[in-house]
């Protein structure tokens, strides 16, 4: 089988798509089977009050959870397997889906008032920011594991947990070594005509899109933004909307390298033998933070605070981080070092301040609707 054709035959097993499937894994013993949607009426979030033992039973009581998160299914996999040796009576659904996509599909059905997660992990805060309506406080109160939360990556509607920093994917029959000043990719794509045309960056827009631009802008500068707008204009290099199917038209050869994402987007690839590799970019140093919002119309309030609490423990942070991450909580987790104190994190209200001006800069319209 060809490495093109060994990419393609992955386009679904990365990822895990677009984010249209997901992971079920009920109490007891892991049984994982595919779902389509949230299940579930909306009740009154619960009041945890000082007896954790008593969330606990209800928790039990309730014996369900609903759970969206962005990351990997198998990431997703392990979260529930660590909370059922815990807790085995109660059955969590986790369902994928990516962060870009979780923004209107979670507002949509908060909106509507129809069946939605409990809790969700996203990697960006813009809908803790732009719906804080949508969310409960979260505070040692009602979930007693927020002693450990950092400070830096926290408020009251949400907490950090795990996070990465930002890298270049990139097909290593078309890209010997990226550039890892990504100040300096004019330059680049200059000196390597045979990626002209199969750049991809991440698309500008609410959330992560446009905080990421906002520090790239402030290293790399306004004229910066304007010729990649320029180059962008000219078809030499591409915005993406979907990380997992960029990553596939890399690891085919129809893309030759992307920025931003994460190591564990190109695993899968790089596991089953593809012509794909990573490399971290150092100009600016920056990357992304999972953070974890618990439904202020939670079907199964206790539930959702249960295994908020477990998520901000050792064996959740762990599971969290399942050796591709860096943990937001905890020092001593093997394969899972503290987050970096150089590294800068994508800031969603400055993202959404500086917006347009990213826009203007990159001459980008985005589409309606």
């Amino acid at each position: 089988m060809t490495a093109a054709a060994l990419a393609l035959g992955l386009l679904v097993a990365a990822c895990g798509g677009d984010g249209e499937g997901g992971t079920t894994t009920t109490g007891g013993p892991a049984e994982t089977t595919t779902t389509e949607g949230a299940a579930g009426a909306t009740t009154e979030p619960a009041s945890s009050g000082d007896d954790w033992a008593a969330v606990e039973a209800a928790a039990r009581e309730e014996g369900e959870v609903l759970f969206y998160f962005p990351t990997y299914d198998y990431i997703g996999e392990n979260e529930v397997a660590a909370f059922n040796e815990i807790y085995p009576e109660i059955q969590v659904t986790a369902l994928r889906i990516q962060s870009d996509e979780m923004l209107p599909r979670f507002t949509a059905e908060m909106e509507a008032n129809a069946a939605s997660a409990d809790l969700i992990k996203v990697g960006d805060t813009a809908l803790m920011v732009t719906h804080p309506e949508f969310f409960i406080p979260i505070t040692t109160d009602n979930v007693p594991n927020m002693e450990f939360a950092n400070p830096e990556f926290t408020s009251e509607l949400y907490v950090g947990i795990t996070g990465g920093p930002f890298v270049w994917t990139y097909n290593t029959d078309l890209v010997e070594e990226p550039p890892t000043d990504i100040c300096t990719l004019p330059e680049f794509i200059e000196a390597n005509p045979q990626v002209d045309g199969l750049v991809r960056l991440a698309i500008p827009g609410p959330g992560g899109g446009w905080g990421s631009w906002a520090i790239v802008r402030e290293t790399c500068g306004d004229e910066w933004l304007q010729e990649i707008g320029e180059l962008r204009a000219n078809g030499t290099l591409e915005f993406y909307e979907s990380i997992a199917t960029t990553i596939q038209e890399v690891g085919a050869g129809a893309a030759a390298m992307n920025a931003w994402g994460q190591p564990a987007h190109s695993l899968e690839l790089r596991e089953a033998g593809a012509p794909v590799d990573f490399a971290y970019i150092e100009n600016p140093s920056w990357g992304v933070t999972h953070y974890l919002g618990i439904s202020s119309a939670s079907a199964n309030p206790n539930a959702a605070l249960v295994f908020a609490n477990f998520l901000l423990s050792r064996e959740g942070n762990e599971a969290s981080c399942s050796g591709v991450y860096v943990s937001m909580l905890y020092d001593d987790i093997p394969n899972c070092p503290l987050i970096p104190d150089d590294l800068e994190v994508e800031d969603t209200e400055r993202g959404l301040a500086e917006g347009e001006e990213i826009d203007d800069l990159l001459q980008f319209v985005p589409e309606e609707g």
